[in-house]
């Protein structure tokens, strides 16, 4: 799984921001040298709690690493407990993002796709509108509402993406954008 799954099992309780660097530090190096691309899931099966710090200085920063400089990487949270949800849901809201989330069934494959934190009403309908139809070009979605701007379905489209909820296809001629974990 990674280097996040080494260390969770003996400290349940992520703590501190000194952890949260090292850690941010080991997932940087273990993408950088396999360069994995699509959906990577952070598993927080073992994990009973983690402080608001631990969670910013480590997996979001993180994502927003893997946004910059490893566009093709998706992570999505995957069975994170009730304590660190309310951790993750604070600040993500604090800072006016959100972060896909899924619980993994027996296999190992995402189920239960969450939002952690909170989408705004046009993002969330827009998402929606994404799951519901499997994969979407920019003129399927114009073509959903007369009333939405072009440009308007274009910000949509970045922010979901920078935020790590839809995937890009490769093509930039005919781009067709998916549900992270469809």
């Amino acid at each position: 799984m990674g280097p996040y799954g080494q260390g969770a099992s003996s400290h349940p309780a992520l703590t501190g921001v000194s952890r949260a660097r090292q850690l941010l530090s080991k997932l940087i190096a273990w993408t950088a040298t396999g360069s994995p691309k699509g959906t990577l899931i952070l598993d927080f099966t073992d994990v009973g709690n983690a402080s608001a710090s631990f969670l910013r200085e480590s997996i979001l920063a993180f994502r927003d690493y893997a946004r910059a400089y490893q566009p093709e990487l998706f992570p999505v949270l995957a069975n994170v407990t009730d304590d660190v949800r309310e951790e993750f849901d604070t600040l993500l809201k604090a800072r006016g993002e959100a972060m896909p989330g899924c619980r993994l069934d027996a296999s190992g494959s995402p189920v239960e796709a969450e939002v952690l934190g909170e989408l705004e009403p046009g993002l969330s309908q827009t998402l929606e509108r994404i799951r519901q139809r499997g994969q979407v070009t920019l003129m399927d979605l114009r073509g959903t509402s007369a009333e939405t701007k072009a440009t308007t379905w274009s910000n949509r489209i970045a922010s979901l993406i920078r935020q790590g909820f839809i995937v890009p296809s490769p093509e930039p001629n005919k781009r067709v954008y998916r549900f992270v974990l469809a």
